[in-house]
């Protein structure tokens, strides 16, 4: 199948913001008392889109490499990108060996995130900060797997929940196989939000899916639709949430200004 790459869109543009001010703050901290660091991105795609614009692994790679340049960062940095499809891998690594400055270590797995980062969690040494961006087009991690990684100390979550796709899917009989290893279980369909509607629908999906997170600190940012979306004014509601997870309030207060 080919791998056809996407236009940046403005609303998905505001995630890469978030990112690009929040990782070098969170690299510097982290890095003045630890070794090294990790940066997974679980859904990494191509490195570009069809504009032109860079994506979160090359944002990512620039950022790093100011540091570095500016002797702002002495900590070893290793960077993972996780992208299921292989066209679409293959020319990460390509862009990826065009722009890695020496001494970086950057890796490429042509792996389905879902079922790869589970067994990438123990090749991560306990206790090295790692941070993971997990920014899928449908459904998210499995909550067991991300429940993992919050679990390990140093480490926090930056997650794109895409709303408006899921609420589509709740009464899909043909989706809910995929909606249980989400959540893990499938008690979510007795909840009160499968015979809501609207507003009330969306809100109470939301606080069930953050409770069965198990982060301390848990920070929400709605993203509507936009015009560029081709969606009719009256139509132009949430989109997506960005969900920022970490169990240590200088995270969660470092993100709070960012967002």
């Amino acid at each position: 199948m080919h791998y056809e790459t996407p236009k940046l869109k403005k609303v998905s543009k505001i995630k890469h913001v978030i990112l690009e001010k929040y990782f070098p703050p969170w690299a510097r901290i982290l890095g003045s008392a630890n070794r090294t660091l990790v940066y997974v991105d679980c859904f990494a795609g191509a490195g570009r889109y069809a504009d032109g614009e860079e994506g979160s692994p090359l944002l990512i790679l620039r950022k790093v490499q100011q540091l570095v340049e500016n002797n702002r960062f002495s900590s070893s940095v290793r960077l993972i990108f996780v992208e299921k499809d292989r066209q679409a891998a293959d020319a990460l690594q390509s862009r990826i060996l065009e722009s890695q400055p020496s001494g970086l270590r950057v890796m490429v797995f042509n792996q389905d995130a879902h079922e790869f980062v589970p067994q990438l969690l123990g090749a991560i040494p306990e206790g090295t900060p790692s941070f993971f961006f997990i920014d899928p087009y449908g459904h998210p991690l499995p909550i067991p797997v991300m429940n993992e990684i919050l679990s390990r100390s140093k480490t926090e979550i930056l997650l794109t929940l895409m709303w408006y796709a899921l609420n589509r899917h709740l009464s899909n009989p043909q989706v809910k196989t995929a909606i249980d290893k989400m959540f893990g279980e499938d008690q979510w369909t007795n909840q009160p939000f499968m015979k809501q509607k609207g507003r009330e629908r969306e809100d109470s999906f939301i606080n069930y899916f953050l409770a069965q997170l198990k982060a301390k600190y848990k920070l929400t940012f709605r993203i509507r639709f936009s015009p560029e979306d081709n969606v009719p004014p009256e139509a132009r509601r949430t989109k997506y949430y960005l969900v920022h997870l970490a169990n240590h309030i200088k995270a969660a207060l470092l993100m709070k200004e960012v967002m």
